[in-house]
């Protein structure tokens, strides 16, 4: 990345184009075989000189045809440098505008899919990530120590594990919103529990802005990153112990085969279909609810939709009589009624959000119940849960834990997790847990 850059005094990088050449023929030879190769890229949002470039393009088509060639994962120079990668263009993908890798506002990722250039795939886009508790204790012993820190709980160890800054870059803006949408944390968990917040809203809304086009502008998008390559607190939807943050299971839910979601920038209600087949008679339910639970609107609708698009079918309105944190419910059934897709999201009147009253909500925890099985290496986990209070059970965090030491066993491999159910509403979800990392007898346990 930017090792090479044309019109510069590095455009001819690396200076011993004979080992250079050397070092892309044993590249290919090492790696493709290899069953998650997608495809192969000259270079990183630059490109190499001539005969280096002209060298691997003509080595993969004789070593590897069953992959696409990219001139560049972005074209962030000026062309007339490089007449040789013209027939390659356009690569179809890119990272341009604003800097995507710091925390921004919802309708942000539906902007940048209507209004950036060459935005057919999204080459990067991410934001800081606090993982869940118990992953931070590991790596940062004594988090939260100094209360009366006014960046509390960061001091100079978290910035060692990435809450950094250069001009909003990574961490700043995430760590302000934090309480800005939510209050000011009263202590490391509380803080911890406000991140997941931010995690799930974000993370969400990368993939549903990609999806609410998907086909027309764009084809899709790439987060920075997965995960890290050490512990830390940025760019990840599971962390260092393999352990998910809410980012990983709420972009999980947006990348369903068949999804229903609320495009953050307008409201509309969405189908998103990635099959390769029609699906007819679905049926459509969206709910607006205020903080007390009372159901303020409704709208059912019967559709269909084609193979492999979007469709926009209603539009969440603007309630003028409405608490100022409410809730929208969305659930996508088959002709037999069936829940293919559902999808929750909290909102706030103001147009500057004020979640904080969430944190007021009464601790409702759900009935538990559950059985586990097994196969020849693994325990299959069958978890039950209902919502018997009258309030809403908001944002359950499902784990597994070893039944004497209470540590939490990784990874466990939900089917989904942090979920919320209104009063009365039950679900039932899976995990998967291998007998090596199982240990011992262990126990499920819930949080909200």
């Amino acid at each position: 990345c930017w090792s090479a850059v044309p019109g510069t005094n590095t455009a001819y990088y690396p200076l011993d184009h004979y080992l250079a050449i050397k070092n892309e023929q044993d590249i290919i030879f090492r790696y493709r075989n290899y069953p998650s190769l997608v495809l192969w890229c000259a270079a990183v949002e630059s490109t190499v000189g001539p005969d280096l470039y002209l060298s691997l393009k003509n080595d993969l088509k004789k070593f590897d045809t069953t992959r696409p060639f990219l001139a560049t994962s972005g074209v962030l120079w000026d062309l007339n440098l490089t007449p040789y990668v013209n027939e390659d263009l356009p690569v179809g993908l890119s990272d341009d505008g604003e800097p995507a890798w710091n925390w921004h506002p919802e309708p942000f990722y539906f902007d940048i899919i209507r209004t950036v250039k060459y935005q057919m795939f999204r080459s990067e886009l991410g934001q800081a990530a606090v993982p869940e508790l118990n992953s931070l204790k590991k790596f940062i012993f004594n988090p939260g120590k100094n209360k009366n820190n006014p960046l509390f709980p960061l001091d100079s160890v978290w910035a060692e594990h990435g809450a950094w800054d250069s001009d909003g870059f990574a961490f700043k803006n995430y760590h302000q919103e934090i309480s800005k949408r939510y209050g000011a944390a009263k202590d490391i968990a509380d803080y911890v529990k406000k991140a997941q917040y931010i995690n799930a809203d974000g993370y969400r809304a990368m993939y549903e802005a990609a999806n609410h086009r998907m086909w027309d502008i764009t084809s899709g998008v790439m987060v920075w990153k997965l995960n890290d390559c050490a512990p830390s607190v940025l760019w990840q939807i599971f962390d260092w112990f393999l352990n998910p943050n809410a980012g990983y299971y709420f972009a999980k839910k947006a990348n369903e085969p068949l999804h229903i979601q609320m495009n953050a920038n307008d409201f509309k209600v969405s189908i998103i279909n990635r099959r390769h087949k029609n699906f007819e008679k679905l049926k459509v339910s969206a709910s607006v609810y205020d903080f007390e639970q009372k159901l303020k609107w409704k709208k059912e609708i019967e559709c269909s939709i084609g193979a492999d698009c979007y469709s926009e079918v209603t539009e969440i309105p603007r309630l003028d009589e409405m608490t100022n944190v409410y809730f929208v419910k969305l659930e996508l059934a088959d002709e037999k009624g069936k829940i293919i897709s559902s999808n929750f999201y909290w909102k706030a009147k103001k147009e500057q959000p004020d979640l904080s009253e969430l944190g007021s909500m009464q601790n409702s925890k759900p009935e538990l119940k559950y059985s586990i099985k097994e196969s020849e290496d693994e325990f299959i986990v069958e978890v039950k849960l209902k919502n018997t209070t009258k309030n809403l059970s908001f944002f359950n965090r499902l784990s597994l834990v070893d039944k004497i030491s209470n540590e939490e066993l990784l990874p466990t491999f939900w089917e989904d997790n942090y979920i919320t159910l209104f009063s009365g509403e039950e679900k039932t979800v899976t995990a998967r847990i291998s007998k090596k990392d199982a240990k011992g007898s262990f126990k499920v346990i819930v949080e909200n």
